[in-house]
């Protein structure tokens, strides 16, 4: 496959090599209206929110899907610890595949996959709360599902393309310390917690890369992307 660069950058880091074998499928699935299910994972911060703002400008007939709604229902353990923050220093790990409805997200993603409606949770970040069957997803061409599950067995074995963004680490830390002000917390805060994500994102996340189709840097002028996406998601719709 065609890498993408500009005179000192790579965009597309690698791809495997049954790319063009799967984008044929993708054609045959999608003359047979049956949904494409495209996974994108990440690290925390690595730019996951700025890629799929930029896909939902480009493919208009799209669903998207934000996989952090299948977080567990964390209410109760937060108000035993105080916070969300305590609670992860009494050991709870955020980023565990233990810590998803993984089993509920691969039911929702089969029944979409079937041209079925699916009812989805909904995460309340400000004292983990999950509500069940709160947000009502419909079937459509491609089904773009976002999040750091979403590579973890096993809702991978359900997408049909997946695309995981490499982390730009000078970027990562500098959103980290932006959303620290916005936040209110202090800069102390935030380097700890940068360091708590980096060091889940080693033992869960980034191991996950190897179940990607294609590895993309997270750090993605538009222009780039909506190139790299016509020539590659886009023209197989």
């Amino acid at each position: 496959m065609t890498l993408y660069t500009n005179s000192d950058e790579t965009f597309v880091l690698s791809a495997t090599s049954s790319l063009v074998q799967k984008s044929f499928s993708l054609l045959k699935q999608t003359a047979q209206k049956r949904p494409v299910l495209i996974a994108i994972s990440g690290e925390s911060a690595s730019g996951k929110t700025t890629f799929l703002n930029t896909l939902k400008r480009i493919l208009k007939t799209s669903v998207f899907i934000d996989a952090d709604n299948y977080f567990i229902d964390l209410s109760r353990q937060i108000k035993q610890y105080g916070s969300f923050a305590d609670l992860l220093k009494s050991g709870f790990e955020s980023d565990a595949p233990s810590s998803f409805m993984l089993d509920t997200l691969y039911d929702d993603l089969a029944k979409l996959r079937s041209n079925r409606l699916a009812y989805i949770p909904k995460y309340q970040m400000n004292g983990g709360y999950s509500y069940p069957n709160a947000i009502c997803v419909s079937p459509a061409p491609f089904i773009f599902v976002c999040g750091i599950c979403t590579l973890y067995k096993p809702v991978v074995d359900l997408f049909d393309f997946k695309i995981y963004l490499q982390a730009d680490k000078e970027l990562q830390y500098k959103r980290y310390l932006d959303r620290a002000h916005e936040r209110g917390q202090t800069q102390e805060q935030a380097i700890s917690q940068f360091k708590y994500v980096s060091d889940m994102a080693k033992k869960y996340i980034i191991p996950t890369r190897k179940e990607a189709d294609i590895i993309v840097k997270g750090r993605l002028p538009n222009h780039t992307l909506k190139r790299l996406f016509i020539d590659t998601v886009r023209q197989i719709g």
